[in-house]
C-alpha cells in the first residue's frame, strides 16, 4: 500500500486544494476590496518585453505583481485560488466565480465538458449561462434518479440543490465542442461573445 500528500518546502502538509503558501524571500497577499492574488520576489518577472503599458497594468510600484486570480486565504499560510478576476460574473450585485459553477456540473453523468460565461442582461446586468458538451457515451456512475442522458432543464435543477439561487445559470446551451487555442486553453471570451451556441435549450 501506498500515500501520498501534498507538502511544502519544510515538509509540512498542505491542503490537497491548496495552491501554495508563502515561504523565504517571497511574498503573497490578498488585495482588496476583491481578494485578489499579488505576489512579490526575485523570480517575479522585470515586465513585458517592448509592452511598458502592459507591464504597468501588471506591476504596481511597489513591485507587487496582480497575478489576475481572486484567491481566499486560511490564515495558516495557504492561499487557495477561487477563479480569474476578469472571468468573474456580477449579477445584480453578487459576484458568480464560472469555476464554482463548473465544478457542480461536470458532477452530472450527462456532462463531458462544461464552461460558463457572461451574457448581457436589462435588470441584473450580466448573467451566467453555462455551455455544455453532453458526455459522448453513457457512463456507469450514474447518480441516484438520473441517466447517462439530460436536458437543459435536469441540469438547472441539478444546480439549484447545489448552488446558492443566483449562481444558478439563467441557460444551458449544449454544444459539439468548446472555443479553445490550439494548446488547448478555453478561450472564454468567445463564450462571451455568443460564438459557441445557438438558441438556449432551458
Amino acid at each position: 500500500m501506498s500515500a501520498a500528500s501534498r507538502r511544502d518546502e519544510r515538509r509540512r502538509h498542505l491542503p490537497v486544494e491548496a495552491a501554495g503558501d508563502r515561504w523565504h524571500g517571497r511574498g503573497g497577499r490578498l488585495a482588496q476590496p476583491e481578494p485578489k492574488d499579488i505576489r512579490r520576489c526575485p523570480i517575479v518577472m522585470l515586465g513585458y518585453h517592448n509592452n511598458p503599458e502592459a507591464t504597468r497594468q501588471t506591476i504596481d510600484p511597489a513591485g507587487w505583481l496582480h497575478t489576475g486570480d481572486v484567491a481566499t486565504h486560511d490564515g495558516l499560510g495557504h492561499f487557495f485560488v477561487v477563479d480569474r478576476l476578469k472571468d468573474m460574473i456580477v449579477t445584480g450585485g453578487y459576484n458568480i466565480y464560472p469555476a464554482e459553477i463548473e465544478r457542480v456540473l461536470i458532477g452530472h453523468p450527462a456532462v463531458a465538458l462544461v464552461a460558463v460565461g457572461r451574457e448581457p442582461d436589462p435588470v441584473k446586468g450580466e448573467v451566467a449561462h453555462a455551455y455544455v458538451v453532453p458526455a459522448a457515451r453513457a457512463r456507469t456512475d450514474t447518480m441516484a434518479g438520473m441517466g447517462a442522458e439530460a436536458d437543459a432543464e435536469e441540469l438547472l435543477a441539478y444546480c439549484r440543490t447545489r448552488l446558492a439561487a443566483y449562481k444558478v445559470p439563467r441557460a444551458v446551451h449544449f454544444v459539439d465542442a468548446l472555443p479553445t487555442t490550439s494548446s488547448g486553453k478555453l478561450m472564454r471570451r468567445k463564450l462571451r461573445q455568443g460564438q459557441s451556441s445557438g438558441a438556449p435549450d432551458a
